[in-house]
């Protein structure tokens, strides 16, 4: 009796969560139908869109480079505020972490050597080769690790040694 009323229920959410999916599926796809060439269907980005393709927008709109230079400090010396702090060389942030030997640090300046997408492969392969030969073997793991993930051949190769000679 009571497999049977489980059986019920079920079969009962089923139908209930079948019938919700189907009228929001029928909502938006009623929603997005649209006539092909009727102008009144447009967006407002496709209007301002086509506006700009054909030259139709003015040039007094357009900010000047000085007003989006200013505005750019303004948003950078707000984000020092905040705690942010400029990198100027692809080795900075790692030298200060390891200085201050927290391995958090380190690896969120490995993280952010790699992944940042600032500094090129070239800049990358250099300070992770540096790191490579620091005496703790922690870093270096972290090293090889990065240099394995962004491509290069001897990350491999180094891996497999700092892990054989531990």
């Amino acid at each position: 009796m009571r497999t049977n009323r489980i059986v019920i229920f079920g079969a009962f959410a089923l139908c209930i969560a079948t019938a919700i999916t189907l009228g929001v599926w029928l909502a938006r796809s009623s929603a997005n139908k649209t006539s092909v060439g009727d102008p009144k269907n447009k967006s407002a980005a496709e209007h301002a869109d086509e506006k700009t393709s054909m030259g139709v927008a003015p040039i007094a709109s357009l900010p000047q480079s000085s007003e989006v230079r200013a505005g750019l400090e303004a948003i950078f010396s707000g984000m020092e505020k905040a705690g942010a702090r400029r990198i100027e060389k692809p080795d900075q942030a790692l030298n200060e972490a390891i200085a201050s030997k927290d391995r958090r640090a380190i690896s969120q300046a490995l993280s952010d050597l790699i992944y940042s997408g600032n500094w090129s492969r070239d800049q990358m392969l250099a300070v992770l080769k540096d790191a490579l030969k620091n005496k703790d073997p922690w870093l270096s793991v972290q090293a090889a690790e990065g240099l394995y993930i962004i491509g290069d051949k001897t990350g491999r190769g180094e891996l497999v040694k700092l892990m054989q000679r531990s």
